[in-house]
């Protein structure tokens, strides 16, 4: 039985950078970001991965943008479990100010090398306290092209959500400034003084819970 672990990584971040991760004696295998075709649906795009990948029975691990496609994979195909990190289910999960700014369609006028040169604000809205941290974000956002970064906000902005076909398993930062913790969810562990990039500056913490949850599932599982 398939029990490959895929982590999806977010936008500016491909999953490969993240680095090699093992999970309960599995090795998570990266999905990095292929171009969408031209007004690619998010469906869309997820069946054509499926042609690379095989998802039926697989864990899926989605991260910020990644967890939107991560959710449409779980739509699509009878996964075993969903795992969404720094992601969100709906819009309104949103901070407000990114809320206001996407209707503006401002992703069509600012390049991802742009948004990359302004270490401040990367710092800031990421949570970013270490400069070798901060150098991988700012490659991450300066590699992302710009077909697949106005794509992506272009997702983000349509994005309906809808009901999950099954139930997942939810791990957010308590000091995320682009989702920001919100008192009406109920996440499944939160991350004290995560932020947006704790995928990677609290890696060894999130393994640990991600190792003790599967650990349960997967035994869980052999034993129907």
């Amino acid at each position: 039985m398939n029990e490959t672990v895929y982590l999806i990584g977010g936008l500016g971040l491909n999953a490969s950078w993240i680095g090699k991760l093992s999970l309960s004696g599995k090795e998570i295998q990266p999905i990095d970001f292929p171009e969408p075709l031209f007004n690619e649906t998010l469906t869309g795009y997820c069946q054509r991965l499926n042609e690379t990948y095989t998802f039926t029975n697989s864990i899926i691990i989605g991260v910020s943008f990644g967890s939107l496609v991560a959710q449409e994979i779980a739509r699509l195909f009878p996964v075993k479990k969903l795992i969404i990190i720094s992601g969100f289910l709906k819009k309104e999960e949103l901070a407000w100010y990114i809320q206001l700014a996407l209707p503006l369609q401002l992703h069509r006028f600012i390049s991802p090398q742009f948004l990359a040169k302004h270490s401040f604000a990367l710092k800031y809205f990421f949570s970013v306290n270490n400069q070798h941290h901060l150098q991988l974000l700012k490659k991450g956002i300066a590699c992302t092209p710009a077909s697949f970064f106005s794509w992506a906000i272009g997702i983000i902005s349509s994005f309906k959500g809808g009901q999950l076909p099954q139930s997942y398993f939810r791990i957010h930062g308590g000091s995320d400034k682009i989702i920001p913790l919100s008192p009406s969810i109920n996440y499944d562990h939160v991350v004290p003084r995560g932020g947006h990039f704790m995928i990677i500056d609290r890696k060894e913490e999130i393994l640990a819970v991600l190792s003790k949850y599967l650990t349960s599932v997967l035994v869980f599982l052999h034993i129907l």
